[in-house]
Order: structure tokens, then C-alpha cells, then sequence
């Protein structure tokens, strides 16, 4: 994968989304509108994530997984 470094800061990215929305979670005063949000910027991360995937170069392995 060319863009291993990228996908990585998205994934961690995303992963401090999940953390967010966990701790605003915990909060009385968050608002179904904060985790709304919150949950949208986690879903924008994971289309770029899988936007990213499908453009990487197809390899031989990836055409034809039984190849040795």
C-alpha cells in the first residue's frame, strides 16, 4: 500500500471520534445534535478510508489470492 502512513493518521483519526463520542457519552449536557456530529465526521473518515483503498494498484495477489 502506497498510502500506508495516510491510512493510518485516518484510522487513528477515527479511532478519536470513537473516543469522543464515548466520553461525550458520559456527559449530561451533550446533545443528540454533538453526537449527530460526531458520528457524521466518523462516517466522512470511513468513506475516505474505503475511497482510499479502492484506489490503491491492484497486485497479483490482490486479483488472485490463491497464488503462493
Amino acid at each position: 500500500m502506497r498510502n500506508k502512513e495516510l491510512v493510518n493518521r485516518k484510522l487513528e483519526q477515527l479511532d478519536g471520534q470513537l473516543q469522543i463520542i464515548k466520553v461525550m457519552s458520559t456527559r449530561s449536557t451533550t446533545t443528540i445534535d454533538d453526537i449527530h456530529n460526531s458520528v457524521a465526521k466518523c462516517e466522512e473518515l470511513i468513506s475516505n478510508i474505503k475511497s482510499m483503498v479502492d484506489r490503491e494498484p491492484m497486485t497479483g495477489q490482490d486479483v488472485n489470492p490463491y497464488i503462493a
